[in-house]
Order: C-alpha cells, then sequence, then structure tokens
C-alpha cells in the first residue's frame, strides 16, 4: 500500500535521528543512573535491528506494533521517575525536557493504529499517566504539582488536535478521492468530457485566448471488439491513451470523449502546429502494434478557436472536421474549413 510506503520511508529517515539522540545522551549525561544507561543502550541496540529489518522490508507491522509498546512503556517509566523520585525526592518543580517529546509519541499512535484503536490507546497511556501524578500528588510542591497539571492538559490538547487533525485528514483525502473520480476516466486513468468541460469554463469567452481543438477516434473500433471482444477493446484504449501522453506537451489537456472518441485541448499553440502534432499522433498510432490486434488507425478533426467560440461550437467544428476525414477513407487528419 501507498501509505505504508511513505511509513517505511519516514521510519528509516527517522530512526538514525533518534540513535543519535541517543548515543549523544549516553556519552553527554554524566548523572544517569545505572538503569538509565542500560535502557539507552537497550534503545540504540532496539532502534537498529528495526532500521535494519525496515531497510530490507521485513516486519513492519510487527516493528510498529512492537515500537509502540516499547514507547509506551519508557514513557510511563519516565513519567513514574519523573514524577516519584525526580520531583517527590528531589524536589524537583517542572517535568524537565522529556515532555518535549511526547507529542511524537502520541503521532505515532495515530500513524500506527486505526481510528477508533488510536483514540482508546491515547486517552489510556494519558489516563495512566494522569493515575501516576495523582497517586504522589501528596509528596509535590505546588510548583511541581502546577507543572504537572500544564503537562497533562497541554497532551489532552495535543490528543484532541490529533483526533481533529485525522477526521479532517480523513475529509480532505475522500473529497479530493471524489473529485478525481469525477474528471477522470476510470478505463483509461485520463480525463474525461466532465474535465473538458471544467477547462472551457475556466476560459469563458476565449477573448485572446488560442485554443486548438484536436478530436479523433480511432477506425473500425466495433470490429475490434466483435472479433476480438471488450476486453480486447478496453486494451487498446488504454495503449492509445499511453501513446498520446508520451507525444503531447504537459499543458495540453487529453481526455477520453466517450468510447473510442478523444480530445486534446492545446492551449497557446499555432494552428500548423496543431495539425503537425495531430499528424504525429496519427502515425504513432499506425505504427503501434497491439496485442492480439495488430495495427490501429485512427481518424483527425482539428478547430482552431477564433475568440467567441464555446465549447459546443468549437467540439462541433471539429467534430466536423473528424467527419471530413472519416470521408477521405479514414487514417486522416483534416481541419475544420469554415467555407464547408
Amino acid at each position: 500500500m501507498k501509505f505504508n510506503r511513505i511509513k517505511r520511508k519516514f521510519y528509516l529517515s527517522i530512526i538514525p535521528l533518534i540513535i543519535l539522540v541517543l548515543f549523544l545522551s549516553l556519552i553527554q549525561w554524566t548523572e544517569l543512573t545505572t538503569m538509565n544507561r542500560a535502557l539507552f543502550v537497550s534503545l540504540t541496540l532496539y532502534y537498529s535491528f528495526t532500521w535494519l529489518f525496515l531497510y530490507k522490508q521485513i516486519y513492519l507491522k510487527i516493528v510498529e506494533l512492537t515500537n509502540l509498546i516499547l514507547i509506551s512503556c519508557v514513557h510511563l517509566t519516565i513519567t513514574y521517575w519523573v514524577v516519584a523520585i525526580k520531583m517527590s525526592q528531589f524536589h524537583a518543580t517542572t517535568v524537565g525536557e522529556g515532555a518535549l517529546w511526547t507529542p511524537l509519541i502520541y503521532i505515532y499512535i495515530f500513524i500506527t493504529l486505526s481510528k477508533r484503536k488510536s483514540l482508546i490507546y491515547s486517552f489510556g497511556l494519558w489516563t495512566l499517566t494522569f493515575l501516576i501524578g495523582i497517586f504522589y500528588l501528596h509528596h509535590l510542591s505546588s510548583e511541581s504539582i502546577l507543572s504537572i497539571i500544564h503537562y497533562q492538559v497541554a497532551t489532552f490538547v495535543y490528543i484532541l488536535f490529533l483526533v481533529f487533525a485525522r477526521n479532517l485528514f480523513n475529509i480532505y483525502s475522500q473529497t479530493e478521492i471524489l473529485e478525481k473520480m469525477a474528471y477522470q476516466d476510470s478505463l483509461t486513468k485520463i480525463n474525461n468530457r466532465r474535465a473538458v468541460y471544467k477547462k472551457f469554463e475556466e476560459f469563458k469567452v476565449m477573448t485572446n485566448k488560442r485554443v486548438s481543438l484536436i478530436f479523433f477516434d480511432l477506425d473500425y473500433f466495433k470490429e475490434i471488439n466483435d472479433e476480438h471482444g471488450h476486453l480486447t477493446g478496453d486494451y487498446v484504449l488504454q495503449e492509445v491513451a499511453v501513446i498520446i501522453q508520451e507525444c503531447i506537451r504537459q499543458t495540453d489537456l487529453f481526455a477520453r470523449w466517450g468510447g473510442e472518441e478523444f480530445i486534446i485541448v492545446a492551449e497557446n499553440i499555432p494552428p500548423t502546429s496543431a495539425v503537425q502534432l495531430a499528424e504525429r499522433l496519427r502515425i504513432r498510432i499506425e505504427m503501434h502494434s497491439f496485442k492480439n490486434v495488430g495495427s490501429v488507425t485512427s481518424s483527425f478533426g482539428i478547430a482552431h478557436s477564433n475568440g467567441v467560440d464555446s465549447i459546443e461550437t468549437l467540439v462541433e467544428k471539429a467534430d466536423l472536421a473528424l467527419y471530413e476525414a472519416k470521408n477521405a477513407g479514414r487514417n486522416a487528419v483534416k481541419e475544420f474549413d469554415p467555407s464547408l
């Protein structure tokens, strides 16, 4: 899945930084206890092996869940150490720099688990840290209590924000998918007729907008379906879409108009260049060998905007030119002739 590939790349880039932080902590923090040193060494080894597994593309889900349990245990251990020892016994007044890493823990939870599970797990972990603070509350100074309250409230806000952000992301993703489906042809994965109308809606009245419309279809396509089946016909349409996309500019709008009909909306192109492009496309299609079918030809009709054309009038002109190409024996390119 694409999301898993993105997560893997993210882990591969972030884990070396975690290993570096752990290593620097080992060599710089002289006040580390023996237990903390053992913990940091274990974490360094664990993340080193984790990176290796991810690099080899194995055990991704196991690595994720194992890491989730590990960082949860570490988080609770550090919380206990800060509250029960650092604050209660040594009278520290703040939760310390470790709190800076807390948001990343909850972000990781929401990346790893499903929506419902991440919500339950996050509030469960937050509740445990809250209970640790409550248990030792009577041993703490007023400054320490205030610091813990700020920390707990901030963490709770992080969780609420992640819930909101995840819902917002899901809505955005679904909207993006629906919009893509609305303007994409499901068979060839290129634009559809609706995308062409949207493009011309952007043009409105095409004054000072030079546009050439190249309208073409495949000759005798019905015979391909009848003789070789619709699956082969679909394959031919998909191959044609690939061929055309390799030959046109990125700024050209290429769409399936319907059936075996395709359309290219080319902006800011001289009429002669549009005709030359259509001729190149015709030859490319004719020279291509389609599996089980062999050679397939196509006919092209071209119309150029006159500054007041709508999508309907321009398509009608291109369609008339295509009709002339058919009458000329097919496998031809014709421009709209206003004198006809």
